[in-house]
C-alpha cells in the first residue's frame, strides 16, 4: 500500500539528510622524511628516464632520414620507430624533440603545409614540412 507523506514528514527527511556527517576514516601517515625521499627518488628516477629516451630519440631521429629528406616530422618518427626506437611515455614527448631537432638545425622548416596522416592528430590542422 502507498503511503503518502505528509509535509511534516517531508521536512524531517529534508532535515535529517542536511545534517553534517561524520565519517571516520584511518589514515596511514608515512613519516614526512621518508615521503620526501620517495619523492625525490621518484623524480631523479623520471628525469632520469626520460633523459636517456629523449637523447636516444634525437640521435636517432637525426640519424633516421637521409640528408635532403622533406617531410612531416611524423613521417621522420614513424620512420625511427619502425628502425627500433620505442615510444615514449607519453604521446607529447614528440613535440619537445621536434623542437630540439628545428633548433639545433637538424630539421628546417620549409614553406610549405600538409596534413598529418596520424590517427592521433585527427588531421586537426595543416603541418610544417620539414627538411633534414
Amino acid at each position: 500500500m502507498d503511503k503518502k507523506m505528509s509535509l511534516h514528514d517531508l521536512d524531517i527527511l529534508l532535515k535529517a539528510s542536511l545534517k553534517p556527517r561524520t565519517v571516520k576514516v584511518k589514515v596511514m601517515k608515512t613519516p614526512p622524511s621518508e615521503a620526501k625521499q620517495d619523492r625525490d627518488e621518484g623524480i631523479i628516477q623520471a628525469l632520469s628516464n626520460g633523459m636517456e629516451w629523449t637523447a636516444k630519440a634525437q640521435r636517432m631521429l637525426a640519424d633516421a632520414v637521409p640528408s635532403g629528406w622533406i617531410g612531416l616530422f611524423e613521417e621522420a618518427r614513424m620512420i625511427a620507430v619502425e628502425k627500433g626506437l620505442e615510444q615514449p611515455h607519453t604521446y607529447h614527448c614528440w613535440g619537445a624533440i621536434s623542437r630540439a631537432l628545428i633548433s639545433r638545425g637538424v630539421f628546417v622548416h620549409t614553406d610549405e603545409l600538409a596534413s598529418p596522416r596520424d590517427r592521433k592528430s585527427h588531421a586537426s590542422r595543416k603541418l610544417k614540412v620539414q627538411r633534414a
